[in-house]
């Protein structure tokens, strides 16, 4: 059997003898394809403002690359863990990490792709704003486009609704199932079986399929009217603007951001297209607050909390005993990182008291505390904690020590319940090849994961419910507390089981 044939043959899923013979007449004949650097290639699967999604996929389907294959091959890296932050770290809204490992080995030869994927992606247009208006947290397509085997970066972001050429809405889902498309990035989910649905294994378009692939992938009719938005985005990025933080957004959810944001920049510099997000948005662009004075107070506020948060921290290393659990060989030897950027303890030998504390740490300061363990270590605050609940609404700093406090005791509870889930386990040597333990890491994933500021699970309920507060006392207009600010404001009690210290703690100052 030829080895291209091989190869289908394994991207089908399904036996087979040979490949269709007008798929291979094609291949032959209208394409040409070539061998470069041991990939098969050709120019004419590739078009003018295609994204760097479809591009790999090509890639993937002709050659039989797998998402480590891929990352390995092309990138000198191994696919990631990490996958719960908001932004992936083999994102491709922003493929600037593909170089990254170029820069760190100057004798590596780049891939001849490397250069072109990062040229079709939305931050060559638009630079540092690609992520404050479009997101990689589902492939976006339009299904007339993807049927000729083309999908553009353009079509991420979230203010544009329908296909700048054929007017069709845009989807994220799959077409057979309806179940949701993976995410814009490099990553198993997408890339191991490239334009298929992960839930029905169905095609999202039948140029992706065995039959259709090579030869449906044509030039659209139309495409330079993609033109248009690269314009506006270049000249957009050729002007000065402040990041997203330095907006005031009112509390809303990060698409709901990122719509606001494309609305403001499209009405700074016109935008003429149809199909955008309607300008009757129920959000609105706040007053835009940076400036040296700005800055300048946001780097107190964080001198002040730093203090606040070394002061806290030093109580609970000694209320919770963390200098004596520390010094037990096997107690930060059983914690792994290894699904996917969660802290977890292996087999049970870490206290749930030290997994929690370790967890809120990291959480806190954006690095591993268990190497260098010394509380007086100096760190970078994270800045999600250190602005919480925005940097544009200040609370006093009785209330910021009680989300820390509350950032805490969630920790504690989520390692807690960790440890009476796995209770029944004999060893966990094995478990990332445990079935049940992928189910308990899956489910326990979002609240164990503490990189890039995330936030302990409920916190998201308390930041709300605090900004509703701050409106209201701002106003004059008094409100009943809702049930999750007394939660926020309610003291960490109980939460150190061996201290009496613990339990009758208010927020230190």
């Amino acid at each position: 059997m030829p080895a291209g044939d091989y190869g289908l043959k394994q991207y089908v899923g399904r036996s087979m003898t040979r490949c269709p013979e007008p798929c291979t007449a094609m291949m032959r004949e209208r394409t040409a394809p070539r061998m470069k650097m041991g990939l098969l290639w050709s120019d004419e699967w590739f078009f003018k403002y295609e994204g760097p999604f479809t591009r790999l996929a090509k890639l993937a389907i002709v050659n039989v690359l797998t998402s480590q294959r891929i990352n390995k091959l092309l990138f000198g890296r191994g696919n990631s863990l990490s996958s719960f932050g908001a932004i992936h770290a083999r994102s491709l809204v922003d493929p600037r990490w593909m170089s990254q490992t170029l820069r760190s080995d100057p004798n590596r030869k780049p891939h001849f792709s490397v250069a072109a994927l990062h040229a079709s992606s939305l931050h060559a247009y638009c630079g540092y704003l690609c992520f404050e208006i479009a997101s990689d947290a589902q492939f976006r397509y339009c299904p007339t486009c993807l049927a000729q085997g083309f999908q553009s970066s353009i079509y991420q972001i979230d203010g544009i609704l329908t296909c700048p050429i054929h007017g069709d809405a845009f989807s994220d889902r799959c077409p057979s199932c309806g179940g949701a498309s993976p995410r814009y990035a490099v990553a198993a989910a997408a890339f191991d079986k490239p334009m298929r649905c992960s839930g029905c294994g169905a095609c999202y378009a039948n140029a992706w399929s065995l039959d259709g692939m090579v030869t449906s992938w044509t030039r659209v009719k139309g495409s330079d009217r993609l033109m248009v938005v690269q314009d506006w985005l270049q000249r957009v990025a050729s002007r000065r603007w402040p990041r997203s933080g330095e907006y005031a957004l009112a509390a809303m959810s990060a698409r709901e951001q990122r719509l606001t944001i494309f609305d403001f920049l499209r009405r700074a510099v016109p935008l003429d297209l149809p199909g955008l997000h309607p300008n009757g948005m129920t959000v609105s662009v706040g007053e835009l607050t940076h400036g040296p004075f700005r800055r300048r107070f946001l780097d107190e506020l964080c001198a002040e909390r730093t203090t606040i948060y070394r002061s806290i921290r030093r109580h609970f290393h000694r209320t919770l005993g963390i200098g004596r659990l520390i010094r037990r060989a096997d107690a930060t030897r059983d914690l792994s990182w290894a699904f996917q950027g969660v802290c977890y303890s292996r087999r049970g030998l870490t206290p749930p008291v030290l997994h929690g504390f370790l967890l809120w740490r990291t959480r806190f300061e954006g690095q591993l505390p268990i190497a260098c363990y010394s509380p007086r270590k100096r760190f970078e605050f994270e800045r999600k904690q250190m602005t919480w609940p925005g940097e544009n609404r200040v609370v006093d700093q009785s209330t910021w020590a009680n989300f820390a406090l509350h950032c805490l005791r969630r920790d504690l509870a989520q390692t807690r319940e960790w440890a009476e889930r796995f209770e029944d386990f004999d060893t966990f040597s094995n478990d990332l090849a445990h079935s049940r333990c992928y189910e308990l890491l899956s489910e326990f994933g979002e609240g164990l994961y503490p990189w890039r500021g995330h936030l302990p699970r409920g916190v998201g309920l308390l930041e709300h419910a605090t900004r509703v507060e701050l409106f209201c006392v701002q106003q004059g207009v008094e409100l009943p507390r809702s049930q999750a600010a007394k939660d926020l404001r309610r003291p960490v009690g109980g939460v150190a089981e061996n201290s009496k210290e613990g339990s009758e703690l208010a927020a230190p100052g």
